[in-house]
């Protein structure tokens, strides 16, 4: 795997702070002739990603040949906003491999909107399993989607929404969520400490 040119075994990506560029996006996400390096895990954490590097991230997500194997990302504190939400959401609703996906604030700014855009993506995806949604300043309107989406996803697992913009409504939602999951015999686990 000397040069990773032709490499179809790497397991582990780190792309790491300061800042990656988009000449490093595009080597990760469209490496010229190659089929996909065979990532499992991708960090990405703590960059600031303009939107088109989310997007080129997102739309290699979509693609069946790359990034196949694809089953942890991590893009938690990459200043994603509403634009690298839905860019996100489009590549949920396609990808049909990723497990875990990590976006962790404070800097992601995922917030009310972001998070029912991804909510609704998760509708329609079957294979994520782990979700972390913490300090993304998520009120009560996204929390509700969310745990709405629960109700017709039945492979997530968990979900962290701790640190957010709670309060008594959305702990309400959480709880009355977890209570019919669990007479369903389907309880997942949702962290949504404050």
């Amino acid at each position: 795997c000397f040069g990773l040119t032709g490499c179809e075994a790497l397991a582990l990506m780190l792309l790491t702070p300061p800042s990656i560029e988009a000449d490093e996006i595009r080597w990760a996400t469209k490496r010229p002739g190659s089929s996909g390096i065979g990532i499992e895990r991708l960090t990405i954490k703590q960059n600031d990603l303009p939107a088109q590097g989310v997007k080129m991230i997102a739309d290699t997500l979509k693609k069946k040949n790359k990034f196949s194997r694809l089953k942890f990302l991590d893009m938690s504190t990459c200043n994603l906003g509403v634009p690298g939400s839905e860019f996100l959401s489009l590549a949920l609703m396609q990808n049909k491999c990723l497990e875990e996906l990590v976006l962790s604030g404070p800097r992601n700014y995922v917030g009310v909107a972001g998070s029912c855009v991804l909510a609704s993506a998760l509708l329609e995806n079957f294979s994520l399993k782990r979700l972390w949604l913490d300090k993304n300043n998520i009120a009560f309107e996204g929390v509700t989607a969310i745990m709405e989406t629960l109700q017709n996803n039945q492979t997530l697992e968990f979900i962290d929404l701790s640190q957010n913009m709670l309060g008594d409504r959305a702990g309400g939602v959480i709880d009355f969520t977890l209570t019919t999951l669990a007479g369903e015999g389907r309880l997942g686990s949702i962290k949504r400490l404050n």
